[in-house]
């Protein structure tokens, strides 16, 4: 994940971001790319909404920014 890689190098995490990428860990770890699409509808949007949030920071929309 490249939130979590970005925070590991010493970017900084809101709160938000930081709980949405120990959330998508959990996730990650609790089902196969297979079983994903066998979820519930709710559940994948859990997931969609994590790669939203995520996507965002790593695009420097949320946080501390873009890094050039």
């Amino acid at each position: 994940m490249a939130a979590k890689l970005n925070v590991l190098a010493g970017a900084y995490a809101p709160i938000d971001v930081a709980s949405a990428i120990t959330e998508a860990e959990t996730l990650f770890n609790t089902y196969t790319p297979n079983q994903v699409k066998y979820l519930s509808s709710s559940k994948k949007e859990k997931f969609l909404k994590l790669a939203e949030l995520l996507e965002k920071y790593n695009e420097g929309k949320i946080g501390s920014g873009h890094c050039d």
